[in-house]
């Protein structure tokens, strides 16, 4: 940027300090917070609206008048693209995520140079949004120092397989070194992930880091301006100059994302449990969970409010805290209460053919072609139908054992069921470490009262500890937009399943052509913000007259409608047919599906390549492709040896026969922290006998006791399909021989034998 254009940025932020009052209510104070006693949700509230020095500069700005422009010294396009990810309950922090990542990438690359001229502003000073590219202090398996407030565990892996938590043009397999990338990437990688994306294809004079939006202007002439102040990379630095500055712009890209600020329900008597209340983005370590139950002071109930992916993995991760505990005295009881049924999906599902069966991401397996009709893929939106979603749970039933379907939902039950996706938490109900329920909390005194659909209410007395896994909510991330746009937009804050009404997928509003979205809703896919930005540039680069309103606007009008349904009606996302976005984007684009083979195959981002004179772009996605075609061969054994090592968590009874004499016991698989080196780990006891099965790749390790009884069980053959899957493994370096009988995703028998001696466990 020019010296004069930097100049006169400095002299606008000077006048507007000068500016008279404003005399109107503006929207954009901070709100109003009751008083509450010290604790947990005062702390949990009142850290999410402190004001920062910048927030301060902000409502300075918001009592004055607005009444100054720069203008367009650039006469080539310029873009705004904002991405405001706040990461910090205790100081607000706004990163440049993957959505913004991907809108600035695309203006860039897949035009002639000079078509776009984008720029990020980014209120942190290190990219990524959510997810974290530092690499954690302390091993996996201690306690270790997690940044305060982050809501993303850097340990954590995602819940779909690389494929489809990447970009087009750049293969894991040119971020992470090694024959060995993860199927499914911890956190703090996938913040590599998206610093090496930004390396590649985005310059560094694009992204401002530390640049605060506060509010935003659309002029008469239709071009935007951006107010701004900078922030310090420190809470108490104040040496930083914070005098509000603007730009112009012609176009805006909002990739503000969803996970804006955590939610915290209004459920009368909370208040009386402050100092025993978290929300789930506080507990990333055991360490954490630790300081909870400190701060509990008694033994008793662990409640976890909220369902979906939160809820289940807070769950998950209290009882494995607890069944880590090495105590034959149960002194805390994990309670789940959640509003709707929910499926419990592993990380790897079944896709069984005439003979055979291969356990595969259950990416892979979900949004594979061949599970929609023949002919052109449409994309479907709105309300769920009875009969969709008895479809659904057949499906989903097809996939599972009779153990790990519903656990908490009745057949008959026609409402729309969610999905969570865990190896572990349906051996936890199994084993009676979590207690699911199904309702509302509707209120919290000396017991919490839980309200069922049937309207009949039960109680949950001796409460330890309250876990709010309540989501998020995107109202903060789209503050900044002027008052009068937010109306035509619809927006509604306390809607966080559908906060705006927009047309072309989710991506602008044909009444504000100069205005787009990037993965703003609920549960946004990679390859979704990939093509969304690439809908928004296409369209922008034209210069084409606008469309007919019709079209757009019977996309709104069906929005509203869906907006309106009932909550019965609602899936859990809104916005959820992955297959028909993709393929329906690549429609509009005229972007072709690149083969994988003789089937039709998943959908994955780099099967969607834009064309483009880069080669490089080519050459990103035959380096996924290829890594999708090993993962689609017969031989890879890493999602059988999970579906097996899962199933084994729980009690077993074994009949074991030895030289002609038969006896009988109980085993009983206790999932604990893992050592290092495994990625889970089992206790395990017969009697008086104690050993360790750990799982690392596609082997399990059993240790009995020191390295002369060791062995590592890795899997062979190909598994037998029928009513049952055979599963067949050896050990390496010695004579033990396994046999693994499965249905569904469940292990229903297992044996395993030894010269003379055979055990059956069922």
């Amino acid at each position: 940027m020019s010296k004069l254009r930097s100049q006169q940025r400095k002299q606008n932020a000077r006048s507007i300090a000068s500016e008279d009052p404003w005399r109107v209510e503006t929207p954009f104070g901070p709100p109003r917070i009751s008083h509450f006693p010290g604790g947990g949700i005062r702390r949990i509230r009142n850290t999410l609206h402190k004001l920062s020095p910048s927030a301060r500069a902000e409502r300075e700005l918001l009592k004055q008048k607005n009444r100054y422009k720069i203008p367009l010294t650039e006469r080539n396009v310029d873009t705004f693209v904002t991405e405001q990810l706040f990461t910090d309950a205790c100081y607000p922090e706004k990163r440049a995520g993957p959505s913004g990542l991907v809108a600035a990438k695309t203006l860039l690359h897949n035009f002639p140079k000079g078509t776009f001229s984008p720029t990020i502003f980014e209120k942190s000073h290190e990219i990524g949004g959510l997810w974290p590219s530092d690499i954690p202090a302390g091993d996996s398996n201690g306690p270790r120092v997690t940044r305060a407030g982050r809501y993303v565990d850097p340990l954590m892996r995602t819940n779909l397989s690389r494929f489809t938590v990447s970009f087009s043009d750049l293969s894991w397999d040119s971020v992470i070194d090694g024959p060995d990338v993860p199927t499914f990437p911890q956190a703090w990688q996938v913040g590599l992930y998206l610093k090496k994306y930004m390396q590649r294809y985005i310059p560094g004079d694009v992204l401002r880091l530390g640049h605060r939006v506060i509010r935003s202007v659309r002029e008469t002439g239709g071009s935007w301006t951006i107010q701004w102040v900078l922030e310090s990379e420190y809470e108490r630095d104040n040496s930083v100059d914070r005098s509000i500055a603007s730009e112009s712009f012609d176009y805006l890209i909002v990739a503000s994302g969803y996970f804006s600020q955590p939610h915290i329900p209004d459920i009368p008597g909370l208040d009386d449990y402050a100092d025993r209340t978290v929300h789930s983005s506080a507990l990333h370590t055991r360490e954490d969970i630790r300081l909870l139950l400190e701060k509990s002071g008694k033994p008793g109930k662990l409640v976890v409010i909220g369902g979906s992916m939160s809820g289940v993995e807070t769950a998950s991760a209290l009882a494995l805290h607890l069944s880590s505990q090495h105590t034959s005295e149960p002194r805390y009881e994990v309670h789940h209460v959640c509003s709707r049924p929910f499926w419990i999906m592993p990380t790897y599902l079944p896709r069984t053919t005439e003979h055979t069966v291969q356990f595969l991401p259950l990416d892979l397996v979900l949004y594979d072609l061949s599970r929609r009709p023949p002919g052109r893929i449409e994309y479907t939106f709105g309300p769920l139908s009875p009969h969709q979603t008895t479809k659904t749970n057949a499906y989903l039933s097809s996939l599972l054992h009779k153990k790990s379907r519903h656990i908490t939902h009745s057949p008959d039950d026609p409402q729309p069921s969610w999905t969570a996706i865990s190896n572990d938490y349906t051996g936890y109900v199994q084993t009676h470490l979590i207690t699911p329920t199904i309702g509302r909390v509707t209120s919290l005194d000396e017991a919490l009262t839980i309200q069922h659909r049937t309207g009949q209410t039960t109680s949950l007395k001796n409460i330890a500890a309250i876990v709010l896994a309540t989501g998020f909510t995107p109202s903060t991330s789209l503050s900044f937009l002027p008052e009068d746009i937010l109306h035509t937009l619809e927006h509604a804050p306390q809607d966080p399943f559908l906060p705006l009404i927009l047309d072309g997928k989710g991506t602008s509003h044909a009444n504000i052509p100069n205005l787009g979205f990037v993965g703003v809703y609920k549960g946004p896919y990679w390859g979704v913000m990939e093509m969304q930005a690439r809908y928004i540039a296409e369209k922008w680069s034209r210069e084409d007259p606008p469309p007919a309103e019709t079209i757009p606007a019977q996309e709104r009008q069906r929005m509203r409608r869906y907006r309106l349904a009932s909550a019965d009606s609602r899936g859990q996302f809104p916005m959820a047919d992955y297959v028909g976005l993709m393929e329906s984007f690549a429609g509009d684009l005229r972007i072709p599906r690149l083969p994988i083979g003789l089937e039709s195959g998943p959908v994955i981002p780099s099967r969607y390549v834009h064309s483009s004179p880069e080669t490089i772009f080519n050459a990103e996605s035959h380096l996924s492709i290829n890594a999708l075609r090993n993962t689609l061969s017969p031989d890879q054994k890493e999602g059988l040896a999970s579906t097996v090592f899962a199933g084994l968590h729980g009690t077993w009874s074994f009949s074991r026969t030895c030289a002609g004499n038969t006896s009988q016991g109980t085993a009983s698989f206790c999932p604990v922290y893992p050592s290092p080196g495994y990625e889970r780990e089992y206790a395990v006891s017969e009697g008086m006998s104690c050993s360790r099965f750990g799982i690392a790749g596609d082997s399990i390790h059993v240790s009995n006791g020191g390295e002369t009884h060791s062995h590592e069980l890795g899997f062979w053959g190909r598994v037998e399909s029928g009513r049952e899957y055979v599963v067949r493994a050896g050990c390496v370096g010695c004579e033990v021989g396994w046999v693994f009988r499965l249905e569904g995703v469940d292990v229903v028998s297992w044996e395993w034998g030894l010269s003379h001696v055979r055990t059956v466990y069922c």
